[in-house]
């Protein structure tokens, strides 16, 4: 098809018409560049990557990272880490904060501990 011809398809703006020459083009180019060993290897990755995702979501960690990111506690620690860090580490912690803080360092030993593990099967 010629340059200087124009096609004229009710209800498309001729700027719309030219983003779907684009998009037609790009799959083109995308078909004839894809063979059978890029789409297997494509496919692996993203076997891994919804795997991974599957897991997560089916764990409560990440309704747990959720929450502790909207943590009021969390944003005052962002804007003045020296200062949090002196409150906690100076020993006076009331009872809740000290189980909190249990609690964490829980979390945080079996999810090293998880990550120990599965570094060995590499």
């Amino acid at each position: 098809m010629a340059q200087d011809e124009t096609i004229v398809i009710p209800g498309l703006e001729p700027s719309e018409l030219e983003t779907l020459r684009e998009i037609l083009g790009t799959i083109g180019f995308l078909k004839s560049y894809m063979n059978d060993q890029m789409i297997h290897d494509l496919s692996e990755a993203l076997s891994a990557t919804f795997k991974l995702v599957n897991i997560l979501l089916s764990t409560d960690l990440i309704e747990i990272m959720e929450r502790a990111m909207q943590d009021p506690d969390l944003d005052r620690a962002l804007l003045d880490p020296i200062g949090v860090m002196e409150k906690y580490t100076s020993g006076e912690l009331d009872e809740e904060t000290e189980e909190y803080m249990e609690r964490g360092m829980g979390i945080m030993m079996a999810l090293l501990i998880a990550l120990g593990k599965a570094s060995t099967h590499l």
